[in-house]
């Protein structure tokens, strides 16, 4: 039986490594339920030795350390959690790091005085009985306007066609920096009550769109993610049109949220300073992204606003608030190596666009750590569609369950027809087993984006151990063509004592 007790404390009961050329992915468990940030130096924390006053003499009483020039990273699992999984850059072979965590807990839900809030908030929008009453909401298409409709004073915008709408606004130019002139960091409070979710492809969301005098970022705040979009939750970064995008999952609801934290978490994951000096949020968005013609998807907000504290934080802190020291060295790890793999000379293509999805299934024969796939393709004369791939288990050469694994790459990098060439697909992480067969599924974003074509023989394929399959319905039902090979690629990292 748990005491009362108990319940105030978390203990670290495993810790386990997993190597990569330039980061090292730690997971731990902890015996209570708890949202953990891992604090990291590279300098050796130095012991200092304390006494004791007792009757005139000093007694030796105990110690503490000096731990400085630290870095945090905060647990990638949402919530609190009794699993812990966490990624720690620029840690490289050969180097020693020292760390610990620090656990809270969820708080009850807060209360807010809105008139209190309005006094301090920098934008406060609780919609009133026109759109931009308070502030210049501008409607933006591609190609249809958002239709919105206020009742009670909620904001319902419905997105009419099939593909990105929403509304803007734009706050007076460096008015909202990630922190103001007594150290409060820039936060945002949204109540969106109710939003589609049945949609395969649907994608909304809040962007915060931050810039300096040389860069942008946007983080977009994810309300909800069709299935299509699995591989985005509980966050994701990428690069789209050459700029950072952090995805973070918040789901409907009311949210209470520090930028400043999400900042420096993605600019951490960009391997990119975190310095929010000269940083501001310059545009805010509603966006409203469909990949199904003739939808209509929706999502009803209450307010949001943006401010900077102080006021109550929803976390309360657990005892100890951070755990031992641990230390850890990077042992190295081998280069990646190919392992599966159809090379053969091709002799025709198969054509890639939404919803038409296609596939290679493979088996390993070793395990080992998935780090990127390549595909022979190109992409047909002004297109510009991007390279999605994902891996899935498919046992009987039918993809199913959740994506394992999944990376994007950019037209930019996508020879264009009629030359073809190896394209290289970074992919997340990702344990592929012995003897389990496996799905390589190669798709395009939107309806309308581009077309891909990937190369393949269809009479006398010889990979042993997969099939080409094809999918024209996202994904839903599957074709098998047994006598057929796409030409892949999958390389990876032996897992350690397995090769």
């Amino acid at each position: 039986m748990t005491t009362s007790l108990e319940l105030q404390h978390f203990a670290v009961l495993e810790v386990s490594y997993l190597h990569f050329e330039s980061s090292i992915v730690i997971t731990i468990t902890t015996n209570n339920p708890c949202h953990l940030t891992l604090y990291y130096t590279d300098k050796e924390p130095v012991r200092h030795a304390t006494t004791l006053l007792k009757r005139g003499v000093a007694l030796p009483w105990g110690a503490y350390f000096c731990f400085v020039a630290w870095k945090s990273v905060e647990q990638q699992e949402p919530g609190d959690t009794l699993i812990h999984t966490f990624e720690v850059p620029d840690w490289s072979y050969c180097r020693t790091k020292w760390f610990c965590f620090r656990g809270t807990v969820e708080g009850p839900p807060l209360t807010y005085d809105f008139p209190a809030l309005e006094g301090i908030a920098k934008v406060w929008e609780p919609w009133g009985e026109i759109l931009n009453e308070n502030y210049p909401w501008l409607p933006f298409t591609i190609p249809n306007i958002p239709e919105w409709n206020l009742t009670d004073s909620i904001l319902t915008l419905t997105n009419p066609g099939y593909a990105d709408c929403g509304i803007a606004y734009s706050p007076p130019y460096l008015s909202l920096p990630l922190f103001d002139p007594d150290n409060q960091p820039l936060t945002i409070m949204v109540d969106n009550p109710a939003v589609s979710t049945n949609s395969s492809s649907t994608q909304i969301h809040h962007e915060l769109i931050f810039r300096s005098l040389t860069e942008v970022m946007s983080i977009y705040l994810a309300i909800a993610l069709g299935a299509e979009w699995y591989y985005y939750k509980p966050q994701h970064h990428t690069v789209i049109s050459g700029r950072d995008c952090g995805i973070f999952w918040i789901g409907p609801g009311y949210h209470n949220i520090d930028l400043h934290q999400l900042f420096i978490k993605f600019r951490n994951e960009f391997g990119k300073s975190p310095d929010p000096t000269g940083w501001w949020l310059n545009d805010i968005v509603f966006v409203m992204s469909l990949g199904e013609e003739h939808r209509t998807d929706y999502l009803k907000s209450d307010y949001i606003a943006l401010y900077h504290p102080p006021l109550p934080v929803p976390t309360h802190i657990l005892s100890p608030s951070v755990s031992a020291l641990l230390k850890h060295h990077h042992p190295g790890v081998p280069p990646p190596q190919k392992f599966e793999f159809y090379d053969d000379p091709k002799q025709t293509y198969s054509n890639i666009y939404q919803p038409n999805q296609s596939g290679q299934t493979f088996t390993p024969t070793h395990r080992h750590t998935l780090t990127k796939v390549y595909v022979f393709i190109h992409r047909v004369t002004n297109t510009y569609p991007f390279l999605n791939v994902k891996i899935q288990e498919a046992p009987d050469d039918i993809p199913t369950g959740p994506v394992l694994s999944s990376g994007s790459t950019s037209w930019a990098l996508i020879p264009v027809s009629p030359d073809e060439d190896w394209v290289e697909t970074e992919m997340s992480p990702c344990v592929l087993e012995l003897g389990t067969k496996y799905a390589i599924i190669i798709h395009t974003s939107f309806v309308g984006q581009g077309i891909i074509r990937w190369w393949r023989r269809y009479r006398d394929a010889t990979y042993p151990r997969g099939i080409r399959i094809y999918s024209t319905d996202g994904g839903n039902t599957w074709s098998q063509f047994p006598t057929q090979d796409f030409l892949f690629q999958e390389w990876g990292i032996p897992r350690e004592g397995e090769i």
